[in-house]
């Protein structure tokens, strides 16, 4: 199964603009020089792989304790994408990923048993 972005970036780096555009229309936004490398409003690329990362990533988590039998209410992902310049190419990486869920039944001496090395409750 292919999924898609679309991505139109127009002028220079530091003046121009862009637009992305998720290919099923549920997400559609504008992003900058000053969204990806400072603080203006509006989105950047390490937002959308950081909420790709949590999505994957608590799916995968609740289809995991729910084939052991501990289907979780809800799980919360956090993951936190920090861009820093390595031999000056702007560089992704990620930081830390934070869980938020109800343990349903699982003791916290096996949580690692799922990867799970730190809860915030």
């Amino acid at each position: 199964m292919d999924r898609t972005g679309t991505a139109r970036w127009e002028g220079d780096l530091k003046q121009g603009s862009g637009k992305l555009r998720l290919g099923s229309g549920a997400f559609e936004g504008a992003y900058s020089f000053g969204t990806r490398f400072e603080n203006a409003p509006g989105t950047n690329p390490e937002e959308l792989i950081g909420a790709a990362h949590a999505s994957c990533y608590s799916m995968a988590l609740s289809n995991m304790l729910a084939s052991d039998g501990h289907t979780p209410e809800s799980v919360k992902t956090t993951a936190k994408v920090h861009l820093r310049m390595i031999d000056g190419n702007p560089t992704n990486n990620f930081l830390k990923r934070d869980l938020t869920f109800n343990p349903n039944g699982i003791l916290t001496g096996d949580l690692a048993l799922y990867g799970i090395g730190r809860l915030i409750a």
